[in-house]
């Protein structure tokens, strides 16, 4: 089942809330590179980032696992937007 438009813009709206409040903590507190915290907050704003591309520029895509390509089911995606794998291909 491909994402309605309404599901879209829901998973859209789950993307700009958590990109705002990584953005929001990662101001407030100043960190060095290095630091295991800084970096797991990079890697999932990355995540984020592609997921908001992914739906801007591949909309039929969206909602895909990236390796096998089955559908990942739609609580997960409410639950972890940026989601790039299904439960199978990411070892969950």
């Amino acid at each position: 089942m491909v994402l309605d438009r309404e599901q879209l813009e829901e998973i859209k709206r789950l993307l700009e809330y958590k990109a705002k409040e990584l953005r929001s903590e990662t101001k407030k507190k100043k960190r060095k590179k290095k630091d295991p915290h800084a970096v797991a907050l990079a890697a999932e704003m990355e995540d984020i980032e592609h997921a908001l591309k992914k739906l801007d520029e591949d909309r039929d895509r969206f909602g895909f696992c990236e390796k096998c390509f089955m559908e990942i089911p739609w609580g997960e995606l409410v639950e972890n937007p940026a989601r790039r794998y299904c439960s199978r291909c990411s070892g969950r």
